[in-house]
């Protein structure tokens, strides 16, 4: 299962995904949302145009992508 979504990060919109061991609340997805946002801020920074997620609790680990969505 997948979740994604798109987020607006250093004037750029930047898509994710998750792939997902199971379905999530709403206040997980939040985090990961933010999550993706705040890595994706992270690596342009540095000047990377793409890489991986990963997020970890508790009660979720799951891993995915993002990447600066071209013209």
């Amino acid at each position: 299962m997948k979740f994604s979504g798109t987020v607006h990060v250093c004037a750029h919109y930047v898509p994710f995904y998750y792939d997902l061991p199971r379905e999530v609340t709403d206040e997980e997805k939040k985090f990961l949302i933010n999550e993706a946002e705040s890595r994706a801020k992270s690596q342009i920074v540095e000047d990377y145009i793409e890489g991986e997620l990963n997020y970890e609790s508790e009660t979720l680990s799951c891993r995915g992508w993002w990447h600066i969505e071209r013209g």
